[in-house]
């Protein structure tokens, strides 16, 4: 028969056991079942944004393709899921390819990246990230631009859609290419969006409205109670994660798809948000 010290332990290690498995089974959903999740954006209080309202955006960011095929065959099947969303447009804040250091793995992935971005059947527009500027940031533009897609850096550009729109498309403030840019006068007349990676840029840059952005995981990792222990942003902490709202400036942070540094994502979600302004 058993002690009662030895059914103590017995039970102590069933239950650390039944943990251990629960969080690591939450940590894989977390990190591999990427969701899309909708997300109702109100821009009644701001007077800009109001133009927006209705429309819907699909928001993808940190993509962080790796090295091997089943990265790629991963983006593969999202992108088979994004062409049926029912989206006004499609943006993409960013960090398409992940933490990869041989340059032919890094060649192969853009090229495979940016010739699946074809099958898009809706306008769309997309800005680069941290991880374009550390792996050859003038070759991802010289590869988006010579494949007709419209990669904006600090440039801005109308889509066509059944309502225009007007995206403004802000550099990466977290590599320091966030500038202001310059509106042209055919968008004053129409909706704007400005798209950047990080979400700083929306608070060094004095133009208010609609800001859309990535680059942060929502910290990939939070705690119970802590929350994150490191966010790679200097954006106020309200703006780290999903909707920051003031006077003046509506910012929305993607919690992104994949994962830089730790192969893992806990208690954030590895997810594609359906925007819909209203």
């Amino acid at each position: 028969m058993l002690t009662t010290t030895r059914k103590t332990t017995l039970v102590r290690c069933s239950v650390f056991s039944i943990i251990f498995l629960s969080l690591s089974i939450l940590a894989w959903q977390n990190t591999y079942s990427t969701k899309f999740i909708r997300h109702i954006v109100p821009v009644s209080n701001i007077e800009q944004p109001k133009s927006l309202t209705d429309l819907s955006i699909l928001l993808i960011s940190d993509l962080h393709i790796r090295d091997g095929q089943r990265s790629l065959n991963r983006w593969y099947k999202l992108l088979d899921s994004i062409t049926t969303t029912d989206a006004d447009y499609i943006l993409f804040a960013g960090d398409f390819i992940g933490d990869v250091a041989d340059q032919t793995e890094i060649n192969h992935i853009r090229s495979k990246f940016i010739e699946s971005l074809r099958q898009i059947n809706r306008p769309f527009a997309l800005v680069l990230g941290n991880h374009e500027t550390w792996t050859g940031k003038q070759n991802w533009l010289n590869l988006f631009r010579s494949a007709g897609l419209p990669v904006l850096e600090n440039e801005t550009i109308i889509l066509k859609g059944d309502s225009p729109i007007c995206v403004i498309g802000v550099g990466d403030s977290y590599s320091g290419f966030s500038r202001k840019v310059e509106v042209p006068q055919g968008c004053a007349v129409l909706p704007q969006i400005f798209l950047t990676h990080d979400p700083q840029a929306a608070f060094e840059n004095t133009e208010n409205g609609v800001w859309l952005a990535g680059h942060t995981h929502c910290g990939q990792i939070r705690l119970p109670f802590i929350g994150a222990p490191w966010v790679p942003s200097s954006a106020p902490i309200e703006a780290h994660c999903g909707l920051y709202i003031d006077d003046s400036k509506i910012v929305f942070t993607s919690s992104g798809v994949g994962t830089s540094l730790l192969p893992i994502r806990f208690l954030t979600q590895s997810q594609i948000e359906l925007l819909t302004f209203q």
